[in-house]
């Protein structure tokens, strides 16, 4: 497992180096989970219309886990890399999707006392679509997992845009794992600036736990990019 870290920690310190697009970094969640990220990718153009993006990622994740017995604690920090590949079908369609690789090193705070450290590694799968269904009016969709916290994510979105670039709708969303299940209802704001993008989300989010307990917390999500 070792040399799976090392080559992941490779590719984060060489990319850095190259000719850098785009870094973004954000944080999503609620009460009981959370998703705290930055990364930084490279592009490489394919054929017209088609290009490829190499990114490299360091993140925190958290979530706890509601039982009979009390409440486990999971953090888990990790390091990633992965390639995406863009896709424009159209003027009006954008697809993304690609694999990566993560490393996390997870510690569980038992609901009984004690803590376990259990390292994972696994893959990472991604991908989104985005489609400009009116001339003021988009509808997009995400999937990703991540294999080392078994982590699974999806969510829906229609967004109208308001003057020149701001854009806001509503958005449903999925994630969790065999743990704690959460779903989310709530809105999405979208500023694309030139080479800026800030996004927001906020809504009610009802957490589901491996032990039978469930809660309704509100939830928040902002992120930012820029490219180069």
């Amino acid at each position: 497992m070792r040399y799976r870290v090392a080559i992941v920690a490779a590719i984060i310190a060489v990319l850095p180096q190259l000719a850098v697009a785009e870094w973004g970094a954000g944080f999503q969640g609620g009460g009981d989970y959370g998703y705290t990220w930055i990364t930084w990718s490279t592009p490489v153009d394919l054929v017209q219309g088609q290009r490829s993006i190499f990114w490299t990622t360091a993140s925190y994740q958290y979530y706890r886990v509601s039982e009979l017995g009390g409440t486990t604690e999971v953090r888990a920090p990790g390091l990633g890399a992965g390639v995406t590949f863009l896709w424009n079908p159209s003027a009006d369609t954008a697809i993304s999707f690609g694999p990566g690789y993560e490393y996390r090193w997870i510690t569980r705070d038992l609901a009984g006392g004690g803590e376990i450290d259990d390292p994972q590694g696994g893959v990472v799968l991604q991908g989104t679509i985005d489609h400009r269904l009116l001339e003021r009016t988009f509808v997009g969709g995400g999937l990703s997992y991540l294999g080392a916290t078994e982590w699974r994510a999806a969510r829906v979105s229609v967004r109208q845009q308001i003057g020149e670039s701001f854009r806001i709708g509503p958005e449903v969303s999925f994630q969790g794992n065999d743990e704690v299940e959460v779903r989310e209802l709530g809105a999405i704001a979208e500023l694309p600036q030139g080479r800026n993008w800030i996004y927001i989300r906020a809504g009610q989010a009802t957490e589901k736990h491996r032990g039978g307990f469930e809660e309704t917390r509100p939830y928040f999500s902002v992120g930012v990019s820029r490219s180069f």
